[in-house]
C-alpha cells in the first residue's frame, strides 16, 4: 500500500535509485509502520524538496501530523493541512528542539536530508532525545555517506545550492565513510553493552532503521 502511495505522489523513495532486491524503501517502511499507521503520530522528515514524501505520509497516515525541515525557503510552498515545514538546516539545534518540543516529540523521524554525515550525525544527536519510546528513527541514502562533496565542481548546482550553502557555513565536505561507521560502531556497542536507549538497528540496502526502547 505504501509503495503505491508513494508512486502516486512521486516521491523517489519507490524509484529504481532507492530499490534494491525486488523492494523499495517503501516497501521496507511498511513492516515497520503499517501496524500502527491509524495511529494518531507525529512524524518528521528532513529534507522537503518537491514535497512528495510528506504528501505520501499524509494519505499514508490518516491520523498524523506532519512535519517537514529543509534549508530552501521554498520548500515552505508545499505546506498544507496537517503538513507544516520548517526552514532550518538540519544541524541547527536550538531550532529543531523547539520544533521538536512543541510538537510533543516525535513517533517516526525519516533523514532524507544532505546526507553529509558530520549533518547526519548532527541531526540524530540533537533529535534522538525527543523520539518517543517505541519511535522509529531511519536515515536513508547510505550510499551518500561514502561521498566526498568537496570533488562536486558545481556547488551552487548541486541540491539547489546546499553545498554552497554548507561550504558558506564551514560544514566540511571532504569526507570519507569513516565518520559514519564510527558512528554505527558506537551505537552497536551500546547495543551489546545493553546500555543506552536504543532497541535494535536494522541495516537494509542503503538505509537503517533503528527503533527507540525504554532507558534501562
Amino acid at each position: 500500500m505504501l509503495h503505491e502511495i508513494g508512486k502516486k505522489h512521486g516521491t523517489n523513495k519507490c524509484g529504481p535509485l532507492h530499490s534494491f532486491h525486488g523492494e523499495s524503501y517503501l516497501h521496507v517502511y511498511e513492516r515497520y509502520f503499517g501496524s500502527i499507521r491509524q495511529e494518531p503520530l507525529n512524524i518528521l522528515e528532513l529534507g522537503v524538496d518537491k514535497g512528495a514524501s510528506l504528501r505520501m505520509w499524509k494519505e499514508y497516515f490518516p491520523r498524523a501530523q506532519v512535519f517537514g525541515v529543509d534549508i530552501n525557503p521554498v520548500s515552505k510552498a508545499h505546506e498544507e493541512e496537517r503538513i507544516r515545514i520548517s526552514i532550518l538546516s538540519q544541524d541547527d539545534k536550538a531550532g529543531l528542539e523547539e520544533l521538536a518540543s512543541s510538537a510533543g516529540g516525535f513517533d517516526i523521524v525519516v533523514d532524507d536530508a544532505s546526507h553529509i554525515n558530520q549533518l547526519t550525525i548532527a541531526s540524530f544527536q540533537i533529535l534522538f532525545p525527543f523520539l518517543k519510546q517505541g519511535g522509529y528513527y531511519v536515515i536513508e541514502d547510505l550510499f551518500m555517506s561514502y561521498v566526498d562533496y568537496s570533488r562536486v565542481e558545481d556547488k551552487q548546482e548541486f541540491w539547489d545550492g546546499l553545498l554552497l550553502r554548507m561550504q558558506e557555513r564551514g560544514v566540511e565536505l571532504k569526507q570519507s565513510r569513516t565518520s559514519m561507521t564510527d558512528f554505527f560502531a558506537a551505537k552497536l556497542a551500546d547495543l551489546d553493552s545493553r546500555r543506552g536507549q536504543i532497541r535494535f538497528i536494522h541495516f537494509w540496502s542503503m538505509l537503517a532503521v533503528m527503533q527507540k526502547g525504554s532507558s534501562t
